[in-house]
């Protein structure tokens, strides 16, 4: 009867222990870490640029998260981090200054290679494949390289116009805001419309001077932040129709950033006084009425922002966060606000934090 029992008690904490092992309350197997990387953009020519991890689950925010886990690439991330962007379980970040794409682990922040390309700014990608602008391209004109993102080698390029910058996808349609902003005082003006089929550009359509942010909507138009010439023709936040290759709004203030998640755009202005002392102001656009709207910040913490350098959303939980260069030579900070424009948290970074991507 004991050894009934005992056999009895044996096959029940098996079976408990089996049950437990395979439970969904596991945290091993449905605890997936979320979170984000940071990429600071440090000073050109210090070979400063880092990536930051922040930690959904843990709360964790971890410094220079790429010299950590890859100790033995030498010169660590680089020169002037531009631009972070995640896809197909990598992580890209173009490195201006150092003249490569450093492609990741998006799980890990391991190294996997690095693509040469001579003056990389911005990331897109489409249909399996990623794009890159570049200053470099022919003469004056820069170009966007094509990347199969399964060799992780470039297999077509496009010349553009000076200096191109953010890209945006519709419809198979790549476009790119040719800034020109190395070419003062006559910068660019225009947008190239390029073929992914072909990879060929197709037209350039005059929009504004020097424009650098552009951002796709979810009903088809693009915002575009023109920083203007510095002088006679101001900064300004437009609205570019792709299907009539029209204008159709101008904000008229002097918007830096634009964020679009939804139908909310987030975005801040910069204007400078005679002594070129900076005020900011920070909006909400709601982009289905074109209305110009509130601060998204509702708890007046917006002041302890000394410098905004870039502003994003998480369209999982709604929180949006603002990366402080404070005197872009030090260690800048994040501030995380919930969705409702309240202060959760604010982290150190490392110097001049310039873009985010979410994992």
């Amino acid at each position: 009867m004991k050894t009934k029992r005992f056999l009895l008690f044996a096959l029940i904490a098996l079976s408990v222990a089996s049950c437990k092992q395979n439970s969904p309350d596991t945290p091993s197997e449905t605890k997936v870490d979320t979170g984000f990387y940071l990429l600071n953009q440090g000073n050109m020519g210090a070979n400063k640029a880092s990536i930051d991890y922040y930690s959904y689950l843990t709360g964790i925010y971890t410094n220079d998260f790429f010299t950590a886990k890859n100790p033995t690439v030498t010169l660590g991330l680089g020169d002037t981090g531009n631009d972070v962007k995640l896809y197909g379980g990598k992580l890209y970040a173009a490195i201006m200054g150092s003249n490569l794409i450093e492609v990741m682990d998006a799980g890990t922040g391991k190294h996997i290679t690095a693509i040469k390309l001579d003056k990389c700014r911005f990331l897109n990608f489409y249909n399996g494949k990623a794009y890159a602008t570049a200053y470099t391209g022919s003469g004056d004109n820069g170009l966007v390289a094509e990347i199969d993102t399964t060799t992780l080698s470039i297999t077509r390029k496009c010349i553009l116009g000076k200096n191109p910058e953010e890209m945006a996808i519709i419809g198979g349609k790549m476009y790119v805001a040719n800034s020109g902003g190395y070419f003062y005082p006559t910068y660019d003006n225009h947008l190239s419309v390029v073929d992914l089929a072909t990879l060929k550009e197709e037209k350039q359509i005059e929009v504004a001077v020097n424009v650098t942010r552009i951002r796709p909507t979810s009903d088809g138009k693009l915002y575009m932040a023109s920083a203007g010439n510095y002088a006679d023709i101001a900064a300004d936040l437009i609205v570019f129709d792709p299907a009539t290759e029209k204008i159709v709004k101008s904000f008229g203030k002097p918007i830096s950033y634009i964020d679009i998640c939804g139908t909310k755009c987030l975005a801040y202005s910069s204007e400078y006084d005679t002594s070129w002392n900076p005020t900011y102001n920070y909006y909400t656009i709601d982009t289905a009425t074109g209305t110009l709207g509130a601060n998204p910040v509702t708890d007046g913490t917006e002041s302890q922002i000394k410098n905004p350098y870039c502003i994003t959303t998480d369209s999982r939980n709604g929180n949006f966060y603002i990366c402080d260069a404070t005197d872009y030579v030090s260690p800048g900070t994040v501030f995380c606000y919930s969705s409702a424009g309240k202060l959760q948290w604010k982290k150190t970074t490392g110097d001049v934090p310039a873009a985010i991507a979410f994992k």
